[in-house]
């Protein structure tokens, strides 16, 4: 999943180690260390589609961001 820099926010496999977040060329620009076991599912919400929504299997959690993250669905280019 993306955010409006075009940021894509990822797990690694099995979830553990919290949520990576890659320039669009793939690079590491930092995580998001929440301190649950593993990152089972994310999602982009809010008002202003700035909180990032995570669930682990027992917790869900939000972070609020700088950037917001793509709408679901996303509006239509013109």
């Amino acid at each position: 999943m993306s955010d409006m820099k075009r940021r894509e926010f990822i797990t690694l496999p099995g979830g553990a180690g919290g949520i990576w977040i890659l320039d669009p060329q793939g690079k590491k620009l930092g995580r998001i260390v929440h301190g649950q076991p593993a990152t089972t599912n994310m999602a982009f919400g809010g008002d202003d589609w700035r909180t990032l929504y995570f669930t682990s299997r027992t917790h869900l959690g939000s972070v609020n961001l700088k950037i917001a993250g793509i709408p679901v669905p996303a509006p239509k280019r013109s």
